[in-house]
């Protein structure tokens, strides 16, 4: 544990994000046994870096941040992918399997101290349509 931590470029990438998911991202990257890292785009977003994902993202997204906003425009969404120099190796999906094993442990751990504020943590990877970098909170 402790092995590792964030990047210059995370860190900028985690400004804008909600204090809980902040939390959440560095108890988990504390945990990981791989490097990790928030990608570009991977925090909080306008409405216009929205759109341009929605646009030229190759169906990355089916939110165009006017009418349909996206959780990363609020900062309560965030996408984390293993730490490397290629895509192929940032979104193996074995990786991304693991991050989201001990995601799940560590939002597990933060409910139980009574540190998430009532908010449930949706993991993208969940999804019929697998998002499995995308981490989001929400009150249900």
């Amino acid at each position: 544990m402790g092995k590792f931590s964030w990047g210059r470029s995370s860190k900028v990438r985690l400004s804008g994000v909600h204090k809980i998911l902040r939390i959440f991202a560095d108890r988990l990257i504390a945990r990981v046994s791989i490097d990790i890292t928030i990608p570009y785009r991977g925090g909080r977003r306008t409405a216009e870096t929205q759109y341009d994902i929605f646009v030229n993202g190759n169906g990355a997204t089916q939110r165009d941040g006017y009418t349909k906003r996206s959780y990363h425009q609020s900062g309560k969404a965030l996408d984390i992918v293993a730490a490397g120099k290629t895509v192929e190796q940032m979104y193996d999906i074995d990786s991304l399997e693991y991050i989201m094993e001990v995601a799940e442990v560590v939002w597990c751990e933060m409910k139980e101290e009574g540190v998430t504020e009532g908010y449930t943590l949706e993991l993208g990877g969940h999804w019929s349509w697998k998002d499995r970098p995308h981490y989001q909170i929400v009150k249900r």
